[in-house]
């Protein structure tokens, strides 16, 4: 089977469809998914050319945290989903450095961007009755540490 790319709108049941072929992958985040389920469910979510991916048979090799996130938000989103990769292509995804949000704003030309992101994340917590320490949930996404500044333009002082 070739490698073959599509755009798919997917809905709970089709997560659940693909999450049923989920036999080979690392555990699940609950953190990670109410991140994405927030995205997805504020309409935050876009297509980003970030991909679902299944082997030639069908089993998931990553997306299980967005397909988690389609189920528990309830919302329908397009993905880009990728099928007929081999099993162990799944070796090399997921090595790449994630983008903070202090990233993103620096990349945007924001001055002080790590001392912006802390603050926009300290003041977000304590809006939203999260622990001060720890990992604990919920914790801001990027996009909701970028609504956060747009709503408080006081921390940038």
């Amino acid at each position: 089977m070739a490698v073959s790319p599509s755009v798919q709108t997917i809905g709970t049941k089709e997560a659940e469809r693909l999450l049923g072929r989920n036999t080979h992958n690392r555990n699940l985040w609950e953190h990670r998914i109410s991140n994405l389920a927030r995205e997805m469910s504020e309409g935050r979510w876009s297509l980003n050319g970030e991909t679902i991916k299944l082997n030639g048979d069908g089993t998931l090799l990553d997306g299980q945290h967005r397909l988690a996130a389609v189920i528990k938000s309830g919302v329908t989103v397009p993905f880009l989903v990728v099928t007929g990769l081999k099993t162990a292509d799944q070796d090399t995804m997921d090595h790449g450095l994630n983008r903070t949000a202090s990233n993103i704003l620096d990349i945007r030309g924001e001055p002080k961007p790590v001392l912006i992101a802390g603050s926009c994340l300290l003041a977000w917590r304590i809006d939203n009755g999260a622990p001060l320490q720890g990992g604990g949930v919920p914790y801001p996404s990027a996009p909701e540490v970028f609504q956060y500044l747009d709503e408080h333009t006081e921390i940038r002082m």
